[in-house]
């Protein structure tokens, strides 16, 4: 009884065109599929097909009825793959796929005790270049809280590798089961496996220049997995906020308005795994007139290891206008964030007290790792003492840092910040600088002054700060009696 096939013919109809422009259709019907699963198994004689309009998004709200209907006795509705579904040419491709289980037996000893649902789900969507096969769709039953990495889902991956592709990423893992299925959702990414060739010599390998990165889209800090998605680009090529306009009003939900982007603008590297911009929203503030209003901005903390960002890891918070963060309320997030065979070397930006510029509300937390390097001891009666692969003649306890920071009309620009790591007792001058001062030096600006240097690099890496001052580049006004002197010329004073 359940082995079904259907096949469905329409009317075969001209496409409807518009007069002044003949070759442009006016209304494309084309169609979707709907599959129904009762315990993950298909009941073939409920497949459907209904035809739409090419282009129409079908919502949940849109076959609620049919859920509804379809519902058997002593089942109840699980969840929806596929859904929103936005009608494409291809009605192979258009599938939804509607899954019931069997409803939980009451405690005939408690008849009135809340159910506790055991088993949730978690949804697997596939793409090819970008465009979802909504036929591979999966979904698994897994206990709540349950956590799902890159090796659980190791043999779906293979399996859904079409020949001629790679795997490209994986977005939303490693994933906590939580009990909103729909939220529950990973996404694997394939790509074309093009290889291109050298004409002039058609055996040596290429250097690949194909990349991606991706976009998670958070509501009160707080992912929305549905959303998130990829965008592939030339490894090099930089991610400007420009960019992401269209994205961000799409995104936009009701009621909620932009609060801040992480890690844009971005240039993205051969490493999909970092190359991560999040974008933030927050609820719209309703003012009463008549209450005090407290303005809420933002911060945000960077966590880098060996002075490289992880932008998997950047992260704000909301906070009030004018409150001043300590580097002792960080302790928690800088232990957590520490990986293992790290340490913490420095945190740049603390104490920080928050402006209404949230871009500029910047905390970076360095980490450095830890080697031990048998082949080289430093102390022989400490030969299993750590030493720093960069400087391994140097006892890592002296292999120190010191700060540059980067200031505007005397405001410092706290994204410009930087660590640089380096042998204690070394001396860094003005002309060490140089590629610095030249690369921060922004238009309309020129070198006011060095502070703190020279500087002879100690073991406190909070007393190692050297800061940079540039100013607006005005003409000097002069005394039209006297052009060559000038009236006033502003210098500075330590």
């Amino acid at each position: 009884e359940n082995n079904v096939i259907k096949v469905h013919y329409i009317v075969e109809e001209d496409i409807p065109v518009d007069p002044e422009n003949p070759d442009v259709p006016v209304e494309e019907k084309v169609g979707y599929k709907i599959e129904y699963y009762y315990d993950e198994k298909v009941d073939n004689t409920k497949t459907e097909v209904l035809e739409a309009v090419k282009g129409v998004v079908v919502s949940k709200d849109t076959i609620a009825d049919k859920i509804e209907r379809n519902a058997k006795e002593g089942y109840k509705f699980f969840t929806t793959l596929n859904v929103p579904l936005k009608v494409s040419e291809d009605t192979e491709n258009n599938v939804i796929k509607i899954y019931y289980i069997k409803e939980q037996v009451v405690d005939p000893e408690d008849p009135d005790a809340p159910v506790v649902e055991e088993k949730v789900a978690y949804k697997v969507e596939y793409y090819y270049d970008n465009k979802i096969d909504t036929t591979k769709t999966q979904i698994e039953k897994v206990s709540l809280g349950e956590k799902i990495s890159r090796e659980t889902i190791a043999e779906k991956i293979e399996a859904n590798m079409l020949e001629g592709y790679k795997l490209l990423t994986i977005v939303n893992i490693p994933l906590e089961a939580t009990e909103n299925i729909d939220n529950n959702i990973i996404k694997v990414y394939y790509a074309k496996e093009e290889k291109p060739v050298d004409p002039e010599d058609p055996d040596a390998p290429v250097v690949e220049e194909k990349t991606a990165y991706r976009v998670e889209y958070y509501y009160d800090n707080k992912v929305d997995n549905t959303k998130t998605e990829i965008v592939e680009v030339n490894i090099g090529e930089r991610v400007e906020n420009e960019a992401l306009t269209a994205k961000i009003e799409e995104n936009t939900i009701d009621g909620y308005e932009l609060f801040t982007i992480l890690n844009a603008p971005l240039v993205a590297s051969e490493n999909i795994e970092n190359n991560i911009i999040k974008v933030h929203y927050r609820k719209q503030v309703i003012v009463d007139p008549d209450e005090p209003v407290v303005e809420m901005v933002g911060y945000k903390i960077e966590y880098y290891y060996n002075n490289s960002i992880d932008n998997s890891k950047t992260e704000v918070e909301e906070i009030a206008k004018g409150e001043i963060i300590a580097l002792e309320e960080l302790t928690q997030r800088i232990e957590k964030n520490k990986t293992e065979g790290y340490r913490v070397f420095t945190v740049l930006n603390t104490p920080l007290e928050v402006s209404e510029n949230i871009e500029n509300n910047v905390i970076k937390v360095h980490y450095r790792k830890e080697v031990v390097n048998p082949d080289v001891p430093v102390d022989p009666e400490n030969p299993d003492k750590p030493v720093d692969p960069e400087y391994p003649d140097v006892p890592i306890e002296e292999v120190v840092g010191y700060k540059v920071e980067f200031y505007y009309d005397n405001e410092i620009d706290r994204t410009k910040t930087e660590i640089v790591t380096i042998e204690k007792d070394t001396q860094i001058t003005k002309e060490a600088l140089a590629d610095k001062i030249e690369a921060n030096l922004l238009e309309g600006y020129k070198l006011f002054t060095v502070l703190n240097v020279p500087l002879t690099v100690s073991g406190d890496i909070e007393n190692n700060v050297i800061k940079v001052h540039y100013i607006v580049e005005e003409d000097i006004p002069v005394d039209p009696e006297n052009p060559d002197v000038p009236v006033e010329e502003k210098v500075g004073y330590k």
